[in-house]
């Protein structure tokens, strides 16, 4: 690799000497500075290729040395680390230009990685401009998957484009809709959500676009539509691939000419609308099958988001988990519960098929028989079992085994017929004792074995006490 001067600026030598140490193993030539004043004077000299900031805690001079650094030398690629990052302070160092913001802890070769991309000498002058990690509001977690869900969310928040968020149902579209929005220069204008799918089709371009008086029978009054409401801010379209082809057609008029008439009127209005849309659905293959326009899907489609699966980032059910009792805890006046850590383990080795919101559902379940402060894997593995259908669309689960057999083909997992069998089992039997209330005898009638092997299957999977007798009907949920 050629080699590069790299600023270390801000925090004293020996807090920098892990990454000065990787930086040098990979031929940079790191120079470390505290002081600001400083470090503007040596970038002005054309000393440094990179710099890198940490000011500990604090965020307030940090963004400040960062716009310094800007206004100076434009071109010069900040990465800021900070013990102290907030979604505003994120969103901030991302307006300002910093190449990347990272928050403490995080991994120093990651961080090595991320100079060397910022030094190399060919990359596009607007470049740097580029946030490592947003932190949107109500989006929880900081793998890898969701660190580019991140960055891609900043990127749309500086720009005024329509955006098309894609990603199976649960993963939380709608959160990062409402963050490119709340992150963009119409925070302060409206946020109007529609879900193409939960209206009548007869009603929906009254619904989008308003009416006029007496335009067709209930007509009684003028209504605004939601692009009208939208006006200024951004209009959210949902499920919009559930769209029929009469609106399609209406909606692409209005992308184009930035005007709508209402039902009944005879004079167009101007609206001045960023949209939003979101589907699960395979929108390409509508196209082939001419149930989705091609012309609707590129000027939604300017920019594109995928939401990640939770299988995709298993690491983040803990700060999930975590997140999601905390909201229950306050929704219901009840202390914080702790997860025991084999409850952790059982939520990390599922496929999560309904993801981030079966996730949630699971938690709810699980957090109501918790009454002694921990929820124990017993009650994750019932309510797993209990909310394992929640969230399936048409061909989830073809995904869901197509993922397994690439874990199987990359040696992350082995026997995938057997974890499918099992987890199927799991959620039949958990689904059969609360189907039957508990009653063993009439779920192992209608699972059509014994009562004896049910036992033996329901020790197995935690839903009843290894020294339980067999001479209750009923498991204790």
């Amino acid at each position: 690799m050629k080699e590069g001067a790299v600023l270390l600026v801000g925090a004293e030598s020996s807090t920098w000497a892990p990454l000065q140490l990787e930086l040098e193993a990979k031929g940079f030539a790191p120079e470390v500075v505290t002081q600001a004043d400083d470090a503007l004077a040596i970038a002005l000299a054309g000393r440094s290729d990179v710099v890198v900031a940490d000011l500990g805690a604090k965020v307030n001079l940090e963004l400040e040395l960062l716009g310094r650094f800007r206004k100076a030398k434009p071109e010069l690629p900040v990465i800021i680390t900070t013990a102290g990052g907030t979604a505003k302070a994120a969103i901030e160092a991302s307006k300002l230009g910093a190449y990347a913001y990272l928050t403490k802890p995080f991994d120093t070769l990651r961080l090595v990685d991320l100079v060397a991309s910022a030094a190399v000498p060919t990359r596009a002058p607007n470049q740097n401009s580029q946030p490592e990690a947003i932190i949107a509001d109500g989006l929880v977690g900081f793998s890898v998957p969701m660190q580019t869900l991140y960055k891609e969310l900043g990127q749309a928040a500086r720009t005024d484009w329509n955006v098309l968020i894609m990603g199976e149902t649960g993963t939380g579209k709608e959160l990062v809709a409402r963050a490119i929005h709340e992150h963009s220069d119409r925070a302060n204008q409206p946020f109007v959500p529609v879900n193409c799918c939960a209206i009548a089709e007869s009603l929906f371009e009254s619904e989008l676009f308003g009416h006029e008086p007496g335009s067709f029978t209930g007509a009684r009054g003028r209504r605004i539509g939601c692009f009208e409401q939208a006006h200024k801010g951004t209009l959210f379209l949902d499920e919009i691939g559930d769209l029929d082809a009469a609106m399609q057609v209406k909606l692409l008029r209005v992308l184009q000419e930035k005007r709508l008439r209402r039902i009944g009127s005879h004079s167009d209005i101007a609206v001045e609308v960023r949209v939003i849309a979101a589907t699960n659905r395979d929108l390409e293959g509508q196209m082939q099958t001419m149930e989705f326009r091609q012309d609707l899907f590129q000027r939604l489609g300017v920019l594109m988001i995928k939401t990640p699966g939770l299988r995709e980032h298993l690491e983040d059910i803990e700060p999930l988990a975590k997140e999601f009792l905390q909201r229950i805890a306050a929704e219901t006046g009840r202390n914080y519960p702790s997860l025991e850590p084999k409850a952790f383990e059982f939520l990390r080795a599922q496929l999560w098929p309904g993801n981030v919101r079966q996730l949630e559902n699971v938690i709810r379940r699980a957090f109501q028989p918790a009454d002694n402060g921990a929820i124990e894997s017993t009650h994750v593995r019932a309510a797993y079992g209990r909310a394992a259908g929640i969230g399936m669309q048409p061909g989830a689960e073809g995904r869901r085994y197509r993922v397994l057999l690439g874990k199987a083909r990359s040696g992350e997992v082995r026997n995938v017929l057997r974890l499918v069998i099992q987890d199927a089992e799991s959620a039949l039997i958990s689904e059969a004792i609360a189907f039957t209330e508990g009653n063993q005898a009439r779920a192992a009638s209608l699972l059509g074995m014994g009562r004896t092997t049910l036992r033996s299957k329901l020790r197995k999977l935690g839903l009843l006490d290894s020294n339980e007798t067999g001479s209750s009907d009923d498991v204790g949920l």
